[in-house]
């Protein structure tokens, strides 16, 4: 005979008699602490990735702004180095409406060093119309396009979230917060992304898409894009972005860092948006010598993989004769108009400044 809080009683059945009473002794032992544990709730990684990404979206800032911005373009062909482009400006985000999605997010040059005028490159311009040109347009926008183009139709687009399919790669640990790397799939980009799992905040990417628009070519090709950010007072900004990819021999890379977010907002008008357009296409180059001596910007992730590159240290001599041209040369002299349109952008570098 048993029963909770008293010891057991056993009774032969032999000895047992109906008209005798049992009593059970009472148990004085003490019971160990019981623990209850409630279940964990299952961790649902596409309800995480739709707050990560609401709450980056909802966080940035819509209005213009600038930072001073780094950015280089090198390319080969057929493993041989035929174009080299570094530039100090800034990136421009610009809130005007009107504009189409991806012309809204610039970079303009103020001091560039360039040699761009190899026949293998310059071959490139043909592209753009069906003539041939004497050079390429800059991709100092490109990664900034590239940005634009996440935000418009990427992961980081609301109506096509829905579209993308997520696997948990990993996790580590950073400045005591775990860092989740989850992996994303769509059907014209996969990659990476990584995730700050106490506060949502996305830290950087890496993924391939095949809407990165490619300007020697003149399309939206396949390439490799990584994007790192940075927070300011919660607010997320670009802090630094890549992109490469090879196609029928030419391997072209791209680089971007911000080396100062500015706080300033911008108050632009139409014209203004519509000559940083133009002349973020085809800067007017300014090379000072003096400035990239006393000046050693580096870049946080490395040059190209499996490619050679210039000898930066020979080549004074070809970027001194770039200086004061267009990156796309032309016969004819500045019309009144370009004249017009370089006076507003050194104005603006001046402002920006």
């Amino acid at each position: 005979i048993s029963f909770v809080g008293y010891q057991k009683l056993r009774i032969v059945i032999g000895e047992f008699e109906n008209d005798k009473t049992y009593a059970l002794a009472q148990d004085t032992r003490e019971l160990d602490a019981v623990s209850v544990i409630a279940k964990p709730e299952k961790f649902k990684l596409k309800t995480f990735m739709r707050k990560a990404i609401k709450d980056f979206n909802s966080s940035k800032n819509g209005d213009s702004h600038i930072a001073y911005t780094h950015y280089r373009e090198g390319a080969t062909k057929d493993g041989k180095p035929i174009m080299y482009i570094e530039s100090i400006g800034y990136s421009i985000f610009l809130s005007n409406k009107g504009w189409a999605p991806y012309a809204n997010y610039k970079f303009i040059s103020e001091e560039t060093r360039a040699y761009a005028d190899h026949p293998a490159w310059t071959t490139y311009g043909i592209n753009v119309s069906g003539k041939p040109a004497n050079g390429v347009h800059s991709s100092g926008s490109t990664i900034l396009r590239a940005y634009r183009v996440l935000e418009n139709k990427g992961l980081f687009s609301s109506g096509n979230f829905k579209k993308y399919s997520f696997k948990l790669d990993s996790s580590y640990t950073e400045s005591n917060h775990e860092i989740l790397v989850v992996n994303f799939k769509s059907g014209f980009d996969k990659g990476k992304i990584y995730v700050n799992g106490d506060n949502y905040q996305i830290q950087k990417m890496f993924y391939s898409s095949k809407y990165y628009w490619s300007n020697p070519f003149y399309k939206n090709i396949r390439a490799a894009i990584s994007l790192s950010f940075s927070y300011k007072e919660g607010v997320p900004y670009i802090a630094s972005g890549s992109s490469q990819y090879t196609q029928d021999g030419l391997t072209h890379i791209n680089q971007l860092q911000v080396i100062l977010q500015k706080d300033a907002i911008l108050d632009l008008d139409d014209k203004s948006v519509g000559v940083i357009n133009n002349y973020g296409n085809n800067p007017l180059i300014s090379y000072n010598e003096d400035f990239w001596k006393e000046n050693q910007f580096t870049f946080a992730e490395p040059w190209c993989t499996n490619c050679s590159n210039f000898e930066l240290n020979t080549m004074t001599e070809y970027f001194q004769s770039s200086h004061n041209n267009k990156l796309i040369p032309s016969d004819k002299p500045l019309s009144v108009k370009e004249s017009d349109h370089y006076k507003i952008i050194q104005a603006l570098i001046n402002q920006f400044k």
